[in-house]
């Protein structure tokens, strides 16, 4: 089970594709007729559409939105689609965006991250680079918590860590998604207030602009212990007795399967002694559950023959079967759920279907399988570990930095 389509990264190489102004024509492209086939593929398709509405409602609300959206611009008419989409109270049924849709976006200049409770900017583009790093009190007048709320019926997901991460990921970049979710009017100026009272004008950039405009970021460097060249590797750590096991991709991959990599876990926590074993699944979004199992059964071996102290990495970005792995490493290896609540719910829908919309191309998924690990909401840790700024600026992993093995 895999995330849906979103934009996790938008400054990607520029190419060439239509503008918006000749890509979304109307006339060519009807948006009703979108929106219907994607709510009549949702209700034959998802496991249970209406598990958290009524079919009466959901009927009413898209009717409305297909009296309107023909009306609307392609920003507008994505987030009623969108919104479609959330109806199934569901983080794997969602609709994506590709590149002409992103040439019909404004961007703002500023990208924010959140940590505890504080809105930060931790990255700003060429003019407003004095921002970065500040705390940001609301967005033109909206606290974040009035945002998160304005959002629910916008953005699919089934729990708030999902939505929040969703927001800060997306939409938060997004002029055109503060209008619908009526949070600033069209052509109003867009301003934060920082948490020192002063305010800020931010004038909003096309894709082009945006993409490639020079940038100040936050951090200065990746942690050490982030390894995202493929999709699962082991580390040494400064405490010689502990191992990390970097798991960032539910898949195989071909030059290297799992099954030997996991062997090869395992011949060296033998020959090394090792006392704990980290698994880190906080930036793993899913894929197929049972290719841990390897990994899983080795180290239940290693613990019926001598100590062996088993600790998960779980946070924003844990997701779908990543979830599931957690779950099940805690159950079978008495593992200790380590960093903060997971994007993922612990039981949820997933096993996805996809196809494309007939007119705009925009490719959407659903969920087909209900799994119940008999747990509600995201997974919680057992050890918590606040996300710091200063960590964050200075490339320290705090997960690790709790544990003791840094």
């Amino acid at each position: 089970m895999k995330r849906p389509l979103s934009i996790v990264l938008l400054l990607v190489v520029i190419m060439s594709f239509p503008s918006c102004a000749t890509a979304w024509k109307v006339a060519d492209r009807p948006w009703s007729e979108d929106a219907m086939y994607l709510y009549l593929s949702l209700k034959t398709g998802h496991a249970d559409f209406f598990n958290g509405v009524d079919e009466d409602v959901a009927d009413g609300y898209v009717e409305s939105v297909v009296e309107d959206i023909d009306r609307m611009d392609a920003p507008q008419a994505y987030y009623s689609l969108l919104s479609i989409a959330a109806l199934a109270h569901d983080s794997h049924t969602s609709v994506g965006m590709d590149t002409t849709l992103l040439s019909c976006f404004d961007f703002l200049p500023v990208v924010f991250d959140v940590f505890g409770d504080d809105l930060v900017i931790v990255s700003a583009t060429t003019g407003y680079d004095h921002l970065v790093g500040c705390t940001v009190r609301s967005v033109c007048g909206h606290t974040l918590d009035r945002i998160i709320d304005a959002s629910r019926g916008l953005i699919p997901h089934d729990n708030d860590v999902f939505l929040l991460s969703q927001l800060k990921d997306t939409h938060l970049l997004i002029r055109q998604f503060y209008e619908v979710a009526g949070l600033v009017e069209e052509g109003e100026d867009f301003f934060v207030e920082l948490d020192d009272g002063r305010l800020f004008v931010l004038d909003a950039l096309d894709y082009y602009e945006y993409a490639s405009s020079g940038r100040t970021n936050l951090m200065q460097r990746l942690p050490d212990t982030l390894n995202t060249a493929s999709y699962y590797n082991a580390m040494y750590l400064p405490d010689e007795s502990a191992l990390l096991v970097n798991y960032l991709s539910c898949a195989q991959m071909p030059s290297f399967p799992f099954t030997d990599f996991a062997k090869a876990c395992i011949d060296l926590i033998e020959e090394k002694g090792h006392e704990k074993v980290i698994i880190d699944l906080r930036y793993n979004s899913g894929g197929d559950s049972t290719v841990i199992e390897p990994l899983v059964d080795g180290l239940e071996k290693i613990r019926q023959e001598r100590p062996l102290a088993v600790y998960v990495l779980i946070g924003e970005d844990t997701f779908s079967s990543a979830v599931l792995n957690a779950i099940e490493l805690k159950d079978r290896l008495d593992a200790v759920l380590v960093g903060r609540p997971t994007g993922g719910s612990a039981s949820h829908y997933g096993e996805l279907g996809r196809s494309v919309l007939p007119n705009s191309r925009l490719a959407f998924t659903w969920s087909t399988k209900w799994f119940d690990s008999g747990l509600t909401g995201p997974l919680m840790p057992d050890i918590p570990v606040a996300r710091s700024i200063a960590d964050y600026r200075d490339g320290i992993d705090s997960d690790l930095a709790a544990l003791g093995v840094l």
